[in-house]
């Protein structure tokens, strides 16, 4: 009986392993990438970094006119905190991010949804006219909704209530979230649909199958 070779008795893990070589710093390659960086900096400097900067400057130090020198104050950040009136508007302003992004949501998830796996008559039709609110101000959303939701609006028309109509405007904060949740529902819309389109239907299939299986075994 022949003997094995060492070659046939070495194992993969045995193999020496091959290392990529390292890619070495070329100025040619590198030149359209610092032109960028330079025209890019040459641009925002005088007119965005700068004038940040001046701002930032100015509102946390203070200055000795006499002696020319600046005292740095990061204490300062804390001064708008302190007052109520200030904490009650971040307060305001996070309350009405946190449900404008829930509303905004639930009304673009089934709409993604249907856009990208469902087809039908006049799709896309549907789907340039989902988008035209990201092309108008907030104002006019504003405007379209004060007239059906006023005392003598629309709304209040169509449910017979002249003599005693509802103040549908009384609700301030969720007016305020529902224009700005059908403002920015695009946004959310556009990246939920793109998703959904990448996602492979077949792995769809497979977790439909897997949770059957589970349910069937579980029953």
């Amino acid at each position: 009986m022949a003997a094995a070779s060492p070659a046939s008795n070495s194992s993969p893990a045995q193999l020496p392993r091959k290392t990529a070589p390292r890619a070495r710093f070329s100025p040619k390659a590198a030149l359209p990438s610092l032109l960028t960086w330079g025209l890019a900096l040459l641009f925002f400097g005088p007119f965005l970094i700068y004038p940040v900067w001046n701002v930032l400057l100015g509102a946390l130090s203070t200055a000795n006119f006499a002696t020319g020198e600046r005292t740095f104050h990061p204490e300062y950040l804390l001064l708008p905190i302190q007052r109520p009136i200030i904490r009650e508007a971040i307060l305001n302003s996070f309350y009405l991010g946190v449900c404008t992004t829930l509303l905004a949501s639930l009304i673009a998830f089934p709409l993604a949804y249907a856009g990208a796996r469902l087809s039908f008559w006049g799709k896309s039709f549907l789907t340039g006219l989902l988008l035209v609110p990201l092309l108008l101000p907030p104002l006019v959303g504003a405007v379209g909704l004060r007239q059906m939701l006023a005392r003598e609006g629309f709304i209040n028309t169509l449910l017979g209530r002249n003599e005693d109509p509802i103040d549908f405007l009384g609700a301030k904060f969720l007016m305020v979230v529902l224009v700005s949740a059908l403002h920015f529902y695009p946004l959310i819309y556009l990246n939920v649909s793109a998703a959904w389109a990448n996602v492979d239907s077949s792995l769809e299939e497979a977790a439909e199958t897997e949770f059957d299986e589970m349910e069937r075994i579980s029953a």
